[in-house]
């Protein structure tokens, strides 16, 4: 990621140098001699568009459209080395085929094999001879260099959970027609997902959610992992320029994350982000294999809860992972139904998530549709009495909630859900929140900046002055600590 920003941060330095050039030429009122350097060096493009000539606006909306394009660009390349990494031939081919069609559409390579396509942009001159994109995408990735055991984890867990999906489908692994109408129908999912119009009915499709499986699982692990590792002691000590109370800060959110042993995610979907956890955990074990406590050690985690508004559909993938993850890295999983666009209390809907919460009639690895049956013959005043607010000595046992892709899914409905399950935390309980872009994130920092810090671990971490900005390479990623 850091990489990543690196040559983002230059691209967008060459644009602007581009830009200052253009409006310095062609503002009215200004000097035929060579301008000052002094003088080049204003934001020019931070300047009103109501103050710029026609041809200057042209040449912004170009500058922006060729940003746009790198940005899109670099996240295809993201999707080729995870889909290289957990050897998935579908979308690997339909992801090179969206490169291909890229450089078409633009006239230009991917990848320039010396890594200096910006510099020959500048120099208006043409990109060097790329290699290959599958040997290109393979040789740049860091991953494919150095192998984490977490990585291998989550590669290991992806791997048994689709020989599951092909016991209880009785399917070939080789089935190609299977693989098309899982890819087809997740893209329809997914793409309904992404503008918040998604409807239970979406998800009674199997093939839908298991090609949504196929898509974003590994992802999404794996971004849960590198996402707590940016907190190593390792790499902050070689990070010279971070401010005390910031170290301070991610201090205390890498001691908490090392002790965490109850987990509760939130809109999981398969999963995910569960599996992200127990990789991250695996890995502080090996690093810590020589210690005694290491070694007395046989579950990751205590509990882990998964919670989402259909659960009972994605139960046909949660249940194959659980018997993966149970009791080999948790001791106790289990499942509820929670709508986020409700409140957490005095909602019918959240009425089991509330008891999981407060940790009240907990039923263990008791499936969702077992639990459904027994819910119907409760009394009505078992209803009115859990759906109260909770008392101010009542508070979760969780360490971590975790939240992916949902709030800006939910386009601002999650603010009554967030209040309750923030008042009733207990006092440092971390919630992590990863979304496409951080614009509902930074919602979510100035709603709760009173009684929470926050500290961002995608690509702004080392840079505050991008913090505000909605713009990220790759997702925004947020990490809350409860005061």
């Amino acid at each position: 990621c850091v990489q990543l920003l690196k040559t983002f941060l230059q691209v967008q330095e060459g644009y602007a140098k581009q830009l200052c050039f253009t409006m310095d030429n062609e503002s009215p009122g200004t000097s035929s001699g060579p301008v000052a350097p002094q003088e080049v060096a204003a934001p020019c493009h931070h300047v009103p568009n109501k103050n710029l000539t026609p041809s200057q606006k042209k040449a912004k909306r170009a500058l922006k459209k060729q940003l746009k394009l790198q940005q899109k660009r670099i996240k295809l390349e993201t999707r080729l080395r995870h889909a290289l990494s957990r050897k998935d031939d579908k979308v690997e081919q339909e992801t090179i085929r969206q490169l291909e069609l890229l450089d078409q559409t633009t006239g230009k390579n991917t990848i320039s094999s010396s890594g200096s396509a910006l510099e020959n942009q500048e120099h208006n001159q043409l990109p060097a001879p790329a290699l290959p994109l599958k040997t290109n995408i393979i040789q740049i990735s860091p991953e494919n260099n150095n192998k984490s055991p977490a990585r291998r984890l989550v590669v290991n867990i992806y791997q048994q959970l689709q020989q599951q999906q092909h016991r209880m489908l009785r399917e070939d692994d080789g089935d190609e027609e299977k693989k098309q109408e899982q890819h087809e129908r997740s893209i329809d999912l997914l793409r309904h997902m992404t503008k918040g119009t998604q409807e239970r009915s979406m998800f009674c499709n199997t093939d839908a959610l298991w090609g949504y499986t196929r898509q974003k699982f590994f992802e999404r692990a794996v971004l849960v992992n590198s996402s707590f590792e940016k907190l190593h002691p390792k790499q902050q000590e070689e990070n010279e320029n971070i401010l005390l109370e910031e170290k301070s800060k991610r201090t205390l959110a890498w001691n908490r994350l090392c002790n965490v042993k109850k987990i509760c995610s939130v809109g999981c979907g398969p999963g995910n982000d569960v599996v992200g956890v127990v990789a991250f955990l695996e890995q502080l074990r090996e690093e810590h294999s020589d210690s005694s406590v290491a070694a007395n050690q046989t579950c990751l985690l205590d509990s882990a809860v998964l919670m989402d508004w259909v659960m009972g559909e994605w139960e046909n993938v949660v249940n194959p992972l659980k018997s993966v993850l149970v009791p080999k890295y948790i001791r106790m999983m289990e499942t509820c139904v929670a709508d986020i666009t409700d409140p957490l209390f005095q909602s019918n809907k959240n009425r089991e998530a509330q008891g999981i919460i407060l940790s009240k009639n907990r039923r263990g690895n008791v499936p969702y549709q077992r639990r459904k049956i027994a819910q119907n013959t409760l009394d009505v005043s078992l209803n009115e009495t859990e759906s109260e607010t909770p008392s101010p000595q009542q508070e979760s046992p969780f360490d971590l909630f975790l939240f992916s892709y949902i709030l800006s899914e939910q386009r601002g409905l999650w603010h009554a859900f967030m209040k309750d399950l923030v008042h009733v935390a207990k006092q440092g309980a971390l919630f992590y929140f990863s979304e496409p872009t951080p614009w509902q994130q930074h919602v979510l920092c100035k709603t709760f900046q009173e009684v929470m810090d926050f500290v961002w671990l995608d690509s702004s971490m080392d840079f505050p002055l991008l913090q505000p900005l909605d713009n990220r390479v790759g997702p925004g990623v947020l990490l809350g600590m409860k005061r």
